[in-house]
């Protein structure tokens, strides 16, 4: 069972392209639960399909070890009044999914509620547009005079946290992306509330990383901002084990 403590955040990350036994798979498949059997054949499209298996599989595998479950198939999940999956009962770890382009990653703490999102950095988006209709003014503002690659680094810097931060929240995109804004500095990342969200900045600590592949991946933590985390992150494939990888840390604290 790994080893994880209040200071900790654990990263598991799968990269698609590596999953392709069809044995592995199918093994895979029965470790579905009925609603996520029925899920994934309302799917139609293949990748959609592996990708939906991979993300459901990389959480019960992973989270079965952190609970000594032998069988990853027997694991229990409910959800909040919003669909956010999480493990009944007291002392359990808290975790978070996310996917982009081929990568899917899983986020788990001791017990903090934690949100993690990763996107792909060169996938087609109308950054200024989506930054002006959907962001804070403070936000959108901040784009202006930036080169056609900063203006893309800046949008997935707030769009990576956002997303955190709203599934550390529990809501997902029914709570509006304008309602809450961030504040980026060289090493450090904080968080501003309108008067629409009853949430203290103080509550809430972000971690953001630069991956290989073009990817950038943000964390946020229902916790203080003045704690040091230490973070370790691991790339394989369930079932089968992983190995750890380094990641680029580009704005946060840890140790």
């Amino acid at each position: 069972m790994p080893d994880i403590s209040k200071q900790d955040i654990h990263l598991w990350l799968v990269r698609e392209c590596e999953v392709n036994d069809p044995v592995l798979l199918e093994t895979y498949l029965t470790l579905l639960s009925d609603r996520e059997i029925a899920r994934y054949e309302r799917l139609r499209l293949t990748q959609d399909k592996k990708e939906f298996l991979l993300t459901q599989v990389l959480a019960r595998a992973v989270l079965a070890d952190y609970l000594d479950i032998g069988n990853p198939g027997e694991l229990q999940f409910e959800r909040n009044p919003h669909g956010k999956p999480y493990l009944p009962g007291d002392n359990k770890p808290q975790f978070n999914l996310t996917n982009s382009n081929g990568v899917v990653a899983l986020a788990v703490t001791a017990g903090t509620e934690v949100g993690v999102d990763i996107e792909y950095l060169h996938r087609k988006v109308a950054c200024l547009n989506l930054a002006r209709r959907y962001f804070t003014p403070d936000e959108a503002q901040s784009f202006e005079g930036l080169t056609e690659a900063s203006i893309r680094d800046r949008f997935f810097d707030f769009w990576t946290l956002k997303e955190a931060w709203l599934k550390a929240y529990g809501t997902g995109l029914k709570t509006s992306l304008n309602t809450f804004g961030f504040t980026l500095g060289a090493d450090n990342i904080t968080i501003a509330f309108t008067d629409q969200l009853d949430e203290k900045p103080d509550d809430w600590s972000f971690l953001q990383f630069d991956m290989e592949g073009g990817y950038r991946l943000s964390i946020s933590v229902n916790d203080s901002p003045d704690r040091d985390y230490k973070v370790t992150a691991n790339t394989g494939i369930p079932l089968l084990g992983f190995s750890a990888i380094s990641l680029d840390l580009r704005r946060g604290k840890i140790r």
